[in-house]
């Protein structure tokens, strides 16, 4: 659902916090981003709808965009991605393979870009990056190859 698409009620609550759960008649997607509005209601009726916010179900997406540095820096590669709206954090992987397995652990972020200091020049990186919440991380980004020159081709 969009922010500005059409709302159903999904239940109610006395407290002033609702968990959204799937049911059997209606499913969450894992990594999905819901819109939602609430109504506080008494004995004389209904407010307005409240301003939309957003959540996902269980841990996010993961991040888009990812991008390395090229021989931009003399001592860094630069990786940065698309912020993913509501996040915790990302965490940073790398590997010296494109396909590789990506165990290299680059760091933690709250931002949406990171420098990895510990690459040698001459040496093309693969970076990945996996957006976490309370709930979880995301499966791994598509993958972005950064260096220090003289960089290799690709």
């Amino acid at each position: 659902m969009a922010e500005e698409g059409e709302y159903e009620l999904i239940g109610s609550t006395d407290s002033t916090s609702f968990l959204d759960q799937a049911s059997e008649s209606r499913s969450l997607a894992m990594g999905t981003l819901y819109w939602y509005r609430v109504r506080a209601c008494n004995a004389a009726g209904c407010s307005e709808p409240s301003e939309p916010v957003s959540g996902y179900a269980g841990y996010p997406p993961a991040p888009t965009g990812v991008q390395a540095s090229d021989g931009a820096y003399p001592d860094k590669i630069v990786v940065s991605w698309d912020p993913v709206p509501g996040v915790t954090g990302y965490q940073v992987y790398r590997d010296t393979a494109e396909n590789g397995t990506y165990n290299t652990f680059v760091g933690e972020t709250a931002s949406a870009s990171i420098e990895d200091t510990r690459v040698s020049a001459g040496i093309r990186y693969w970076y990945r990056v996996r957006a976490c919440n309370g709930w979880g991380c995301s499966p791994l980004s598509e993958r972005d190859s950064g260096c220090i020159e003289p960089c290799p081709v690709p």
